[in-house]
């Protein structure tokens, strides 16, 4: 079993993560051409604010490992976090301080909405900063570049921190005890129609004790099955013109949905069955076989349910194979007083040492680095135990290749993207999701392509209008 993290054994240099590599690039360098002002005299006191949202154990890693490491081998830097969990609000926070003239110097940020403050010229142009630090582009995941960058990559606006992919959980007990086969990178989505037909089970009176499926009712969840079909769902993805597309694979993952697993309530139709608890309940619970969820639910998984034996697969394929993606990245505000040493932050948070860190302690997304995924380093999955928390690792090698290798192969063979993650992504979600519910709301009559054209019609106004 690998030692959990602390505090005391990252700083030494034990264990898995040596500190003293951390600070590799932080050595002085020439003045960063951002337009902002000159490096600090040595010895001036310095604070750069330093923002994230997201769940309290990552609030450790930052508070107790990332920001006493880099102020101990920095001694002129103070590092001022905010962090703020609700992801809506941190949104919220960063445009009004930043139109206040009073913005967080390096920030979090979700390539969901990314286009949003690069719009507001939020964030600098760091393409003439990669270029002069030689930051290794050819180890980025594939899905990230066209995700952080802009025309056509003569723009960038942030390093990238990881990409969290989805994949498909199962229950693995269930599945042994229906001698079935745990599902594999040929999975398809017939074979998971069929394999959830077989492992419902209801009671006597008909209602279902073990979902075959479960998922949410949503557009997030959705539009894995419309890409995997081959569908298109931007057209002049991330530019000034960007418009949602509709074709047949929207159709075709709804009507699934409807009349392959709603309407044989395979798939847990909504409020009516589950209440206010997540799809990720029922799997923890052990009333549900089979749910496909990104790479951060699986710690969640293991602290809720430790005795739970489960396992990821690749996301199932159709007539591509592809898992979608979804990038955390760190970017640097136009309006900070100190350019280079945000710079020089940003680039430390982006080292492998401090890549394997956060893999290690919180496996919540696959780090940004592919040689980090392929590594060593990459099996040892620690947890954590600082600050208060105590948060699982993988024991044993068993438990990663059932549970984690999966990203290795999707990462690898390139099967990531975030195509589906416009510009205008909030928009087409949020009339999306108007327009599942509305299709699979028990006694609708509302069609599938009416739900559907009516959404993206309606994102597309919307953008009209924003431009």
């Amino acid at each position: 079993m690998s030692q959990k993290i602390s505090r005391r054994t990252f700083l030494a240099g034990t264990g898995a993560v040596a500190a003293a590599a951390l600070v590799a690039c932080t050595a002085p360098v020439a003045p960063a051409e951002t337009g902002g002002e000159a490096p600090a005299p040595s010895g001036e006191q310095i604070t750069l604010g330093f923002s994230v949202w997201g769940a309290v154990q990552e609030d450790v890693l930052y508070t107790e490992v990332y920001i006493p490491d880099y102020e101990e081998k920095n001694p002129n830097i103070k590092i001022e976090f905010l962090s703020i969990p609700d992801f809506d609000d941190y949104y919220d926070k960063l445009i009004q301080l930043h139109a206040a003239g009073t913005p967080i110097d390096v920030q979090r940020h979700n390539v969901q909405r990314l286009g949003q403050v690069v719009s507001k010229d939020m964030l600098i142009d760091m393409k003439g900063l990669y270029e002069r630090d030689s930051i290794p582009t050819d180890d980025f995941l594939s899905g990230i570049m066209p995700a952080i960058s802009r025309e056509g990559g003569q723009k960038i606006y942030a390093l990238p921190q990881d990409e969290n992919l989805h994949g498909l959980y199962y229950n693995a007990e269930l599945f042994d005890e229906a001698g079935l086969p745990y599902p594999g990178d040929d999975y398809t989505f017939d074979q998971l129609v069929a394999d959830a037909e077989a492992l419902t089970k209801k009671d006597s009176n008909g209602d279902i004790e073990v979902f075959g499926y479960i998922s949410w009712w949503n557009w997030w969840n959705l539009q894995g099955h419309v890409m995997a079909d081959g569908g298109k769902i931007w057209e002049n993805l991330r530019t000034p013109e960007e418009v949602a597309v509709v074709d047949d694979a929207w159709y075709q993952a709804l009507g699934l949905w409807k009349e392959k697993l709603a309407e044989s309530f395979i798939l847990a139709p909504g409020s009516q069955q589950t209440g206010n608890l997540g799809a990720n309940v029922f799997f923890e619970q052990g009333r549900a076989a089979l749910f496909d969820d990104g790479t951060w639910r699986a710690p969640f998984v293991k602290k809720a349910a430790p005795d739970l034996k489960f396992g990821v697969a690749t996301f199932p394929k159709g007539t591509r194979k592809v898992s979608r993606g979804s990038t955390v990245c760190w970017g640097d505000s136009t309006g900070t007083k100190y350019p280079d040493e945000s710079w020089e932050f940003t680039k430390y948070l982006f080292t492998p040492e401090a890549l394997e860190a956060y893999w290690q302690i919180l496996w919540v997304a696959p780090p940004s680095r592919l040689s980090v995924v392929t590594s060593d380093a990459f099996k040892n999955i620690t947890g954590l135990d600082a600050g208060g928390i105590d948060y699982p690792g993988i024991d044993n090698e068993e438990e990663f290749n059932r549970v984690e290798n999966w990203i290795v192969t999707t990462l690898t063979n390139g099967w990531d993207t975030q195509e589906c993650l416009g510009d205008n992504y909030n928009i087409l979600e949020r009339e999306m999701d108007a327009a599942i519910e509305s299709v699979l709301i028990e006694g609708s009559t509302v069609s599938v392509e009416q739900a559907i054209n009516t959404a993206v019609e309606n994102t597309n106004k919307e953008i009209a209008l924003n431009r």
